[in-house]
């Protein structure tokens, strides 16, 4: 088995959180130097001054030594067109993957790994599994970064070692605002309830999540639609066998955290919990059938071992997916009469008029 790791970095702020943190977890010992030797290779795509960088960078002299380093230059990336910028080069990625029967491991800059998460992988690749899907604790950068670096300083060969619990631990203590606005029953709520979380005390966060970010996936050549991302409806097109896609329920397999500004925000907050029926809202119109079937696997995040009090709570999310499930059926229901109660309205309209009725 061949993997091409993919990994897209541009603007100073991805690029400096990618050399200091992010690939240092790379070159951990249970994640790249874990694989079997020329297995892998590693793909950068990024614009030429940030290449310029990334290759007088410490991190990248210890990554090159491991294994071999594919360099892609790309355009400069803006907001307005980051996410074509992305699309074109996964699947520039894809096509080249095709053309060399590999598999593609799709990494982002913003994202560190436990130690042992690619070796955890290939252990799943090996045993059939042809899509690994995994969901990340978002954490705020402006504290959970200097806090990472004290107490796992990067060691002499480059890598940052982080323990899977250890990593889940200090997530805990710098959650992101979006990670708390995402907790069930907190008093203000995300209008993207695209992963719910419950806290177990200080132990750890139970997530239910629709949209998961694909890891690893071995198939054959299929392309991203302009401005799509891996996450959306990449895997369901791809793989409609659910047997052949690992979703990882437990970080003591492979823990992964996004690093985030605090000043990050996707919709606006809403000044109350959030509602079954307003999950099944936003899930109708942006979750596919398989988002749906990953929103019902219970997904632990812990620093330590579980204790009596998960059951419980895993429980509790049960009740709240089925409430969520409940209402996504009543409302395929009533948007099957939406048309017939658009055409009933423009046929109503003249007499509404003419009696003043508005």
């Amino acid at each position: 088995m061949v993997y091409h790791f993919i990994i897209v970095v541009w603007g100073s702020e991805y690029r400096d959180l990618f050399l200091r943190v992010v690939l240092p977890t790379h070159l951990s010992p249970g994640n790249l130097p874990s694989l079997p030797a020329h297995t892998w290779s590693y793909h950068i795509y990024a614009p030429g001054m940030d290449l310029d960088t990334i290759r007088q960078s410490n991190a990248y002299t210890h990554l090159v030594q491991l294994g071999p380093v594919e360099i892609h230059e790309i355009p400069e990336v803006n907001g307005t067109f980051k996410y074509k910028v992305v699309s074109d080069c996964h699947n520039h990625a894809i096509r080249a993957a095709t053309q060399d029967k590999a598999t593609l491991v799709f990494l982002t800059p913003d994202a560190i790994f436990a130690d042992g998460a690619f070796a955890a992988m290939h252990r799943s690749a090996c045993a059939g599994k042809q899509v690994i899907v995994t969901a990340g604790l978002r954490v705020a950068k402006e504290t959970f970064v200097p806090a990472m670096l004290q107490a796992f300083p990067v060691q002499k060969d480059g890598a940052m070692v982080l323990p899977p619990r250890a990593l889940v631990g200090l997530a805990l203590g710098h959650p992101h605002p979006i990670t708390e606005s995402l907790c069930w029953g907190a008093r203000v709520s995300h209008t993207w309830p695209s992963h719910l979380y419950w806290r177990i005390g200080g132990e750890g966060l139970l997530a239910r999540c629709f949209h998961l970010h694909p890891l690893m996936v071995n198939v054959p050549e299929v392309h991203l639609p302009e401005n799509a991302t891996v996450d959306g409806e990449f895997t369901e097109r791809i793989v409609t066998d659910s047997e052949a896609i690992h979703v990882v329920t437990d970080s003591d397999e492979i823990a992964v955290c996004e690093i985030s500004s605090e000043e990050l925000a996707v919709g606006e907050a809403r000044q109350a919990p959030l509602t079954p029926r307003q999950v099944a809202g936003w899930a109708r119109v942006l979750a596919n059938s398989q988002h749906r079937r990953f929103f019902r696997e219970r997904i632990r995040f812990h620093a330590g071992e579980l204790s009596a009090d998960w059951e419980r709570v895993e429980r509790e999310s049960d009740r709240v997916v089925r409430r969520v499930e409940q209402w996504l059926r009543v409302l395929s229901i009533l948007r099957c009469y939406d048309e017939p109660l658009k055409r009933l309205r423009r046929r109503l309209r003249p007499w509404r008029e003419r009696w003043g009725f508005r």
